[in-house]
């Protein structure tokens, strides 16, 4: 990852160099994740959570290149088989508590390609970088939660960017994680995030 942010930045300062009328954007985003968790012994539904970002974006005529950093939680929630399928991880609990909820805060770096067609509409696709800032056990079951779900995820994602007015935007996106999160042991089983995003942006600059 810090390869790919290097090059970045190295294109970045190679195009301002290069081009004297290179457009440079930026401002706040705000909206909301609609998170799936693809995974056996993990419930199926998508989960609403908020998300707060920045981002920056650099191009030329109708190609530019948009980096964000978004602030965001996932909630993760065990469902009624999740026990009988990897019991040894979970804690010494009662047959009566079976299921277990899970928060996670990250951090997600987008790095995108864009396409504008026009002033108001633009295609967006690339990949995502997430790192974790905390993982939070509400029902302490767990015997260690960053043992079982890996931290980091490196994802694709697509969208669309509207700008109805001039310093209003708004997206819609869709990211499909590529890592297999399960950190368990000899566990032949895939979990995979996956998710849709709806954004509103703030243009600053």
């Amino acid at each position: 990852m810090r390869r790919i942010l290097l090059l970045l930045s190295l294109f970045i300062i190679g195009s301002i160099n290069a081009n004297a009328d290179v457009n440079i954007s930026g401002g706040l985003r705000g909206g909301l994740n609609f998170q799936k968790f693809k995974a056996p012994g993990w419930q199926d539904n998508y989960v609403t959570t908020p998300m707060l970002g920045i981002y920056t974006n650099i191009g030329k005529g109708k190609w530019s290149l948009q980096v964000e950093a978004n602030y965001t939680t996932m909630q993760y929630k065990t469902s009624s088989d999740w026990y009988s399928l990897y019991r040894d991880y979970a804690r010494d609990i009662t047959d009566s508590i079976k299921t277990g909820s899970f928060t996670l805060t990250q951090i997600q770096v987008p790095i995108m390609g864009c396409l504008r067609f026009n002033r108001r509409f633009s295609l967006q696709g690339g990949m995502m970088y997430t790192a974790p800032t905390s993982f939070v056990d509400k029902n302490d079951f767990l015997t260690s939660a960053k043992n079982i779900i890996k931290q980091n995820d490196i994802s694709l994602i697509g969208g669309l960017w509207l700008q109805p007015i001039k310093r209003v935007s708004v997206s819609a996106r869709y990211i499909q994680g590529l890592k297999n999160l399960n950190e368990l042991p000899d566990s032949p089983d895939i979990w995979r995030n996956q998710s849709i995003q709806l954004g509103i942006g703030l243009k600053l600059f």
